[in-house]
């Protein structure tokens, strides 16, 4: 059984009638329309019923992906690998992750240890831990929290200010 349907999940599924051979495909990203551009890297899905069933999963079009040299090596390390979490606590990298360049696909390979997994490109961090930060920062001494708009899917853009505001600004934005 593999699900997106859960915050930040994101992958389409072709075909996962057999273990080893699961295939799935990358999706673009909401609202990238907007900007007359396609993005599509991020996928992020569990995969249940599997505690000791060897897993080979397919990403069949990763070579469409936004950045396709991400997936391989580079002079600066072995290439991308696949995040996993049993707990979504505790993340790791698969080091069952191998890309085919010619074929342009993403494969992950793995032994799950737990009935139920969730494969990401990197480690999540869902809205709910990102309103409890904002909230722990915000109560700070010497920081000041507001909301300076909305994002496309409506949810508050924080500004935390650190400080009197008489030093040095620096704008801080993370996804």
């Amino acid at each position: 059984m593999i699900s997106s349907a859960f915050e930040s999940g994101s992958i389409e599924v072709v075909s996962a009638s057999d273990p080893s051979d699961i295939q799935l495909k990358l999706v673009p990203e909401p609202h990238s329309e907007l900007e007359d551009a396609t993005f599509m890297q991020w996928f992020n899905f569990s995969v249940s019923n599997v505690e000791g069933v060897p897993l080979t999963i397919k990403i069949l079009n990763a070579g469409e992906a936004s950045f396709p040299s991400g997936w391989g090596p580079t002079p600066v390390g072995p290439g991308f690998k696949a995040v996993c979490t049993y707990d979504k606590v505790d993340f790791f990298r698969v080091p069952g992750t191998t890309y085919d360049e010619d074929a342009g696909v993403l494969t992950i390979e793995l032994m799950p240890e737990q009935p139920t997994l969730w494969l990401s490109y990197f480690a999540p961090f869902p809205y709910q831990r990102h309103m409890e930060l904002v909230t722990r920062l915000g109560a700070m001494d010497g920081v000041t929290h507001s909301v300076v708009g909305q994002s496309l899917d409506g949810r508050d853009l924080d500004l935390l200010t650190v400080g009197d505001g008489s030093g040095a600004k620096i704008w801080v934005i993370a996804q």
